[in-house]
C-alpha cells in the first residue's frame, strides 16, 4: 500500500514513475534524527519496470556530453548546493552534514573528505568515458545497491549515469541520506525523471530488483556476498579484507608511519582499509609503535588528520567490541591502551585498536581475528610464514606490501 500524502516530514520517499512517492510500508532509520524510510515491495518494482519499458519505446539515447553536464551540475549541488528532496523540502549542504552526523556519526571533516573523493571519481569517470569510442549508453537499466559504510560508493551511480539509459538506486537502509541527496541532485540538474528510480527495499526484495535490471552493482558484507555470489553477471563488491605485508629488517617507526593511514584513514570504513598485518620478522616492535599512533588519534572532537566517525547506536558499538573480545585467545594482547567503547560529546566511538596475536593458527584453521572486518580502525598483527601469507593473500581484495628496506651503505649489492 502506498500514498502520495506529504504529512510526514521525516519520511524519506521513493522516486518512481517520474515522481516522489511516500509508502505506508516504512522502517526507522538508525540514529538520532528520527528519519523513517519508505520501502518498495517487489510487486511495485515489477509494475514500474513494465511501465518504464512501455514508455521508453522510441526514446532517444542521451548524448554523452549531456550526461557529463548533468553530472557536473549534480555534483556541485551535492557538495555545496540547496537540493530539493521532494516532499521533504530543501536540504542545504549544512543540513546534509548535520543529518549525516545524526544518522551515521560522520564528522564534517570526513564528509568533506569523501565529497572531494567523489568529485575526483567523477572527473576520472567522465574523462574515461569521453576518451572512449563506444556508444553513449551501453545498458538499458542499471541497478546500484549502496552500502552504509561510505557514500563514495556513489561513484557507481556516476558510472551508471554515463553508460545506462535508466538508473535505479537502492539506498542503504542504515544510511539513505547521501543517496537521496545525490538522486535529487541528479533530477535538479536535469537528469530525465522517467530515467531514474529510487527504491529502498527490504533485503528480500533485492533479488527482484536484480531480475528487473540488466546490470547490477551491489555493495555489501559477507551475508549479501553469500546470498548473491552464485548470480551470473553481477558486479558484487563485498568485503575487502585489507592485508598489509611487512618485510623483515625495516625500521619499526617507518613501518608504523606507513601502516597508520592504511588502517585508520576514513574511520576504517573502507573495504580497502587494512585489518590484518603479517610480518616476516618479530611483529612486537612494530606493533607497539603502531599502537601508540592509534592511541594518539583524537576521537571527539574529530582528529584533524584522521577524523573518526561515531557509532550512533551504543548497543551496536558494544556488540562490535564484544565480537572482538570473544575472539581473543588468553595469550593475545591488545596493545592499544584505550577501552574499545568511548563515550564522546557527539556519540559513542569505537577507539582504534590493535591486537598482537600469540598464535595466528594455520591456513586451514586461522585465528578468528585474522581478516576480521569491523567498521572502525581495527587490525590483528602477527608473525607469518609462507603458507599463512599465501592463504591470507588469496582471501584479500586489497593487499599492500611495504617496500623492502634499502641495504645499508657499504653493504652487499
Amino acid at each position: 500500500m502506498a500514498t502520495e500524502t506529504t504529512s510526514d516530514t521525516r519520511l524519506i520517499p521513493l522516486f518512481r514513475r517520474g515522481r516522489w512517492y511516500e509508502s505506508l510500508d516504512a522502517q526507522e532509520v538508525p540514529g538520532r534524527a528520527g528519519w523513517r524510510l519508505s520501502l518498495a515491495p517487489a510487486v511495485m518494482a515489477k509494475g514500474d519496470a513494465a511501465h518504464s519499458q512501455r514508455s521508453a519505446a522510441g526514446r532517444a539515447a542521451l548524448p554523452l556530453d549531456a550526461r557529463g553536464h548533468v553530472l557536473a551540475a549534480a555534483m556541485e549541488l551535492f557538495a555545496t548546493g540547496e537540493v530539493q528532496l521532494g516532499p521533504l523540502g530543501t536540504q542545504s549542504a549544512t543540513d546534509f552534514h548535520e543529518q549525516l552526523r545524526a544518522t551515521v556519526g560522520l564528522p564534517t571533516p570526513l564528509t568533506d573528505r569523501w565529497t572531494a573523493m567523489l568529485r575526483q571519481q567523477l572527473d576520472e569517470a567522465t574523462a574515461a568515458a569521453t576518451g572512449g569510442a563506444g556508444p553513449a549508453a551501453t545498458y538499458r537499466r542499471t541497478l546500484v545497491a549502496l552500502p552504509a559504510n561510505t557514500f563514495t560508493c556513489l561513484a557507481a551511480v556516476i558510472q551508471a549515469v554515463l553508460d545506462s539509459e535508466e538508473v535505479w538506486i537502492r539506498p542503504s537502509r542504515r544510511e539513505p541520506i547521501s543517496a537521496l541527496r545525490f538522486a535529487a541532485a541528479l533530477l535538479q540538474a536535469g537528469w530525465p525523471s522517467d530515467r531514474l528510480g529510487f527504491y529502498p527495499t527490504a533485503p528480500d526484495v533485492l533479488p527482484a530488483l536484480i531480475d528487473l535490471t540488466d546490470r547490477q552493482v551491489v555493495f555489501g558484507g559477507d551475508q549479501i556476498s553469500e546470498r548473491l555470489s552464485g548470480l551470473a553477471d553481477l558486479d558484487l563488491r563485498g568485503p575487502g579484507r585489507g592485508l598489509a605485508l611487512v618485510p623483515a629488517g625495516a625500521d619499526p617507526r617507518e613501518r608504523a608511519d606507513w601502516l597508520l593511514p592504511l588502517l585508520a584513514a576514513d574511520s576504517g570504513r573502507f573495504c580497502k582499509n587494512v585489518c590484518t598485518v603479517l610480518c616476516e620478522d618479530d611483529p612486537e616492535p612494530l606493533a607497539r609503535e603502531l599502537a601508540a599512533r592509534l592511541d594518539a588519534i583524537r576521537l571527539d572532537p574529530a582528529d584533524p588528520a584522521l577524523p573518526q566517525a561515531a557509532q550512533v547506536d551504543p548497543a551496536h558499538a558494544r556488540a562490535l567490541a564484544r565480537s572482538i573480545e570473544e575472539r581473543l585467545s588468553p595469550a593475545d594482547r591488545v596493545l592499544t591502551s584505550r577501552p574499545l567503547v568511548h563515550e564522546g560529546e557527539h556519540g559513542t566511538f569505537l577507539a582504534p585498536a590493535l591486537v598482537l596475536l600469540d598464535d595466528p593458527g594455520s591456513p586451514d584453521r586461522p585465528h578468528p581475528l585474522l581478516a576480521y572486518e569491523v567498521p572502525f580502525p581495527f587490525a590483528s598483527i602477527c608473525r607469518t610464514d609462507p603458507a599463512l601469507t599465501a592463504t591470507t593473500h588469496d582471501g584479500s581484495l586489497f593487499v599492500y606490501r611495504m617496500p623492502d628496506p634499502a641495504p645499508a651503505p657499504g653493504g652487499a649489492a
